[in-house]
């Protein structure tokens, strides 16, 4: 325990008593400071691991090839990057469920990702009409 005193030597006022910290005071875990209730909590952590799972795929894939597979497992690279999107679109069913998503919100999102993304891409046509999207031909 510690003993208070001043920066001049003497002693406080509180003379021969030991500053005690009241270890209750310190051991706020994880205060809630956006005051999200415990399954909105659960399902917004479900969906961030999800999505690190999915760029954890898709690095495989990057490094290694869609079709090359680990040499203890039976699924390829693209059937594994198929499983991890297909978990990440259960947890945003789930989270639309739970009311933490609106499904108007993902459908608006979804769509607008159709008619924006197109002039970023160098290798693909996209229809945002009909929502279909097609290798580009050599020229």
């Amino acid at each position: 325990m510690r003993r208070a005193s001043r920066r001049d030597g003497r002693d406080a006022p509180n003379e021969g008593k030991a500053v005690v910290r009241r270890a209750s005071r310190r051991r706020k875990r994880f205060p809630n400071f956006a005051r999200l209730a415990p399954h909105e909590l659960e399902i917004l952590a479900c969906l961030a691991e999800e999505c690190g799972e999915v760029c954890q795929a898709i690095g495989k894939v990057i490094r290694h090839g869609l079709t090359s597979r680990h040499p203890k497992k039976t699924n390829d690279n693209r059937t594994e990057l198929g499983i991890e999107v297909g978990q990440v679109d259960a947890i945003c069913q789930m989270a639309v469920h739970l009311g933490v998503l609106r499904e108007r919100d993902v459908m608006r999102g979804r769509a607008s990702k159709w008619s924006t993304i197109s002039p970023y891409l160098h290798h693909i046509r996209v229809d945002d009409k009909k929502q279909k999207a097609r290798r580009k031909s050599r020229a």
